[in-house]
């Protein structure tokens, strides 16, 4: 494999930056990968151009576009990681950055290959920019280092739900939680049977009952860790994810999850536990509360980092092979 250059963000918190890192952890020690961070002034750029045959650049960066463009200018070779479905998100009424539907428009056009995170990502893309469609490739992150068949357990005598995003439109945390209200209400639960954790930033708190919520804000990953271990049941409520990092942890440290149909996490999921609105949601809510539903089965693939990490430099490789 000829020698790369790998421009990301590797301080870690968002779930882009948790890509990046874990790859890093995984490659550090392959000789011909250099990682630099993706703010990080560009006075490296001519002796980069001159030491490294591959540029790989993850997510919407500024830094990853001019470097890119620079690359090709030397008919070298450009790769690139796409996280966030921002056209995609932008054409269902999930408004978008102009800059960030720019960027993500010329990251894709400069590159010779294309990541996706998930397979489900790989076929939106294909549908959002389909003359794009031959260089669009996946790659499943990692997370987990278990594969094969799960059985978890569910909690009917109390709930805990915990959910990711904040109050962020495409996230449907306020949807969630207008939902829970409801079911609570409905059923005359007691103060504390059902409650719900929302982790990441809210801009209006007086939006939500505290007696049902806490809200976490944006918290360190070792915080996560601790609401997750506190929680006994997962729910997502995304419009679209393109992996859904957050679902994955929740399954490593055994809690359930409820997912939006639409949500990308490469898990073979019974259908029983997707849902398209919160009509289905509130069915299987109902279930777990009267025991008829007791434990959940999930069929994991090789989500290991070791394995993603692989799977990258197979790409680079096949890359830097052809003319």
């Amino acid at each position: 494999m000829n020698n790369v250059l790998y421009i990301g963000d590797f301080r870690g918190g968002s779930g882009p930056s948790i890509v990046d890192l874990s790859l890093k952890n995984e490659l550090n020690s392959v000789r011909n990968i250099e990682f630099i961070q993706i703010d990080k002034n560009l006075k490296r750029l001519f002796r980069d151009i001159k030491k490294f045959d591959h540029l790989h650049f993850s997510g919407l960066s500024t830094k990853g576009i001019i470097y890119a463009l620079i690359f090709k200018v030397f008919n070298k070779k450009v790769s690139h990681t796409s996280h966030g479905a921002v056209r995609f998100l932008d054409i269902n009424n999930i408004k978008q950055s102009k800059i960030k539907l720019i960027k993500e428009f010329v990251s894709f056009f400069i590159s010779n290959s294309i990541i996706a995170v998930s397979d489900s990502y790989k076929e939106v893309i294909k549908e959002t920019y389909p003359q794009f469609a031959p260089k669009i490739k996946f790659i499943n992150n990692g997370g987990s280092n278990f594969s094969g068949e799960k059985i978890i357990k569910f909690n009917s005598n109390k709930l805990s739900i915990v959910t990711f995003g904040g109050d962020r439109v495409e996230k449907g945390t306020y949807e969630l939680y207008k939902t829970i209200k409801k079911f609570i209400i409905d059923n005359e639960f007691f103060n504390g049977e059902v409650e719900l954790h929302i982790i990441g930033g809210i801009s209006d708190i007086s939006k939500f009952d505290s007696s049902i919520v806490t809200l976490h804000g944006e918290i360190p990953q070792v915080e996560v860790i601790k609401v997750l271990r506190f929680c006994n049941l997962y729910v997502q409520n995304s419009f679209y994810e393109t992996f859904c990092m957050s679902a994955l942890e929740a399954v490593e440290l055994n809690l359930p999850v409820l997912l939006k149909a639409s949500i990308g996490l490469p898990v073979i999921l019974n259908e029983r536990f997707k849902f398209n609105n919160v009509n289905e949601l509130l069915n299987i809510l109902d279930e777990i509360m009267q025991a008829k539903v007791k434990e959940q089965v999930l069929i994991l693939p090789d989500l290991s980092w070791d394995n993603s990490s692989r799977n990258y430099m197979k790409m680079w490789r096949i890359d830097n092979e052809k003319t």
